[in-house]
């Protein structure tokens, strides 16, 4: 049986506490409704749609789970991120799957918890085909108010170079 004194649970209760990575969580929770925009090309906006999502805890609000669907042109597109914070390493940790952008990957990040816990960000990499070179994929969470959530990720070239790929911007419902 797990000892409930070890310095991971008292971490992960300062986590929850108000000021912490998964009190933070618990503010992004709800309902959630807006517009999803996708850049294919570096400053060529490609499609404007509607999104919808839903963000709620799990596993005793150890993760938070953030669940959408929208368009993107004709294309019906569903989402799922698991966020935690890992209080072990210190660290944010994202798994994104979803059926336009990721192509059946699970697309793994990680990220430094900042001191304000707002805005975060995770960073990681993907590759289409065995022999593509890897490219940079970063997810940018910032809650601007209780009630607007802007998620915006950005694809990174092999060269470093990197463009905004697509930008949620949600409200609140209710």
């Amino acid at each position: 049986m797990a000892d409930l004194t070890t310095p991971t649970w008292a971490a992960l209760e300062a986590s929850q506490a108000e000021g912490g990575m998964h009190a933070h969580f618990a503010k992004l929770c709800g309902k959630w409704r807006g517009t999803a925009k996708t850049w294919f090309e570096p400053g060529k906006l490609a499609d404007e749609s509607p999104i919808e999502g839903e963000i709620k805890l799990s596993i005793g609000g150890h993760f938070a789970i953030h669940e959408y669907h929208g368009q993107v042109g004709e294309n019906t597109m569903h989402g799922m991120e698991t966020i935690a914070h890992n209080v072990d390493l210190t660290e944010l940790q994202l798994a994104w799957v979803n059926s336009f952008h990721t192509h059946g990957q699970i697309l793994l990040f990680q990220g430094e918890v900042p001191q304000s816990c707002n805005p975060f960000a995770v960073s990681g990499s993907y590759r289409m085909s065995p022999d593509m070179e890897p490219w940079g994929w970063r997810i940018e969470y910032d809650l601007k108010s209780p009630d607007e959530l802007v998620i915006s990720h950005f694809n990174i070239m092999p060269s470093g170079n990197e463009g905004k790929a697509i930008e949620i911007v949600y409200q609140r419902e209710g």
